[in-house]
């Protein structure tokens, strides 16, 4: 059985939270994103994504 897994992880590479999911679901990563991002105490300079083909490019807003 298939299961989608999102990490969040710190420029140090220590990680933020994880995310595991049935369903490939765009809404829900973005959501899990923007929560794990509102944790840190530091607004990152970047964020950066695998380059999956599944993942539509997106201002970082």
């Amino acid at each position: 059985m298939w299961r989608y897994v999102y990490r969040a992880v710190d420029q140090d590479g220590q990680l933020i939270d994880v995310l595991i999911s049935a369903r490939r679901d765009v809404g829900v990563a973005r959501r899990f994103f923007q929560w794990a991002l509102s944790t840190l105490k530091v607004t990152p300079a970047e964020v950066v994504t695998a380059a999956a083909a599944a993942i539509p490019a997106s201002p970082t807003s």
